[in-house]
């Protein structure tokens, strides 16, 4: 037997939480214990802001607390520039110690998002994952995100990466190509893979030699023409000195 239901509100009620999706249709297959829908939007909130999720085609078991949603588009106006799409994942889970959830969770197609709330000397397009209140970088395709630091509208630095970790008042990312800009852009110190960290209120950047393939690779200085070994670099760019 299957029933068809019209523009319905769907609840999960469990220990951990009760979730809805709104205004979704489909059919429900008593036999099989799945329900296939259309449609719908999801609201929540992560890190206190809402956030709200609008699906396309998907199907789910009713006899668990969790669905994944292969497109959505996701509305995050506190962080995102424009709504994105990706994919949407749900499972009801119990919260740790300090109320964090893991769930939901979204992750991008691809590089294609522009986080808004870094700050407004810092921009950043790339890929953008969201996991209970934290948020990352790395899409689906895999591809590569970008990040600027500016100061008076020019460049201080920027690097790209595979995933960065964009919370709180530290940005980090492993394997992260760098280039740190001299002489309004004229030259440049780069470098094809650290560990990047960067600090929003000091303003300082770290880098630290990534253990992979690139560990013995200096860093090569584009206005003196030479290579330079080191393990560390710090620099407060606030200052001309690294």
């Amino acid at each position: 037997p299957v029933m068809k239901l019209e523009n319905v509100n769907l609840n999960f009620v469990t220990i951990h939480d009760s979730p809805a999706f709104t205004k979704s249709s489909g059919h429900l297959m008593l036999g099989s214990n799945l329900f296939v829908g259309e449609g719908g939007s999801f609201a929540w909130e992560a890190d206190g802001k809402p956030v709200s999720a609008i699906f396309k085609a998907y199907n789910f078991d009713i006899t668990a607390a969790a669905f994944k949603v292969p497109e959505a588009t996701i509305t995050y106006n506190a962080v995102l520039d424009a709504p994105i799409e990706g994919v949407f994942e749900f499972r009801s889970t119990k919260a740790g110690t300090n109320g964090e959830k893991s769930y939901p969770r979204f992750a991008s197609f691809t590089n294609d998002a522009k986080v808004k709330s870094l700050g407004k000397d810092i921009v950043y397009t790339g890929g953008f994952t969201l996991a209970g209140n934290l948020i990352g970088s790395k899409p689906l395709d895999g591809s590569a995100s970008a990040l600027a630091v500016l100061e008076d509208g020019k460049k201080k630095f920027r690097s790209m990466a595979h995933n960065y970790n964009l919370n709180d008042s530290i940005i980090f990312a492993n394997r992260a190509y760098v280039a740190i800009y001299q002489n309004q852009r004229r030259d440049s110190l780069t470098h094809p893979a650290m560990q990047l960290r960067y600090s929003k209120p000091t303003r300082e950047l770290a880098l630290t030699r990534d253990k992979g393939v690139y560990s013995k690779t200096p860093f090569y200085d584009s206005y003196h023409k030479f290579e330079i070994t080191a393990e560390r670099l710090a620099w407060n760019l606030g200052t001309p000195h690294v």
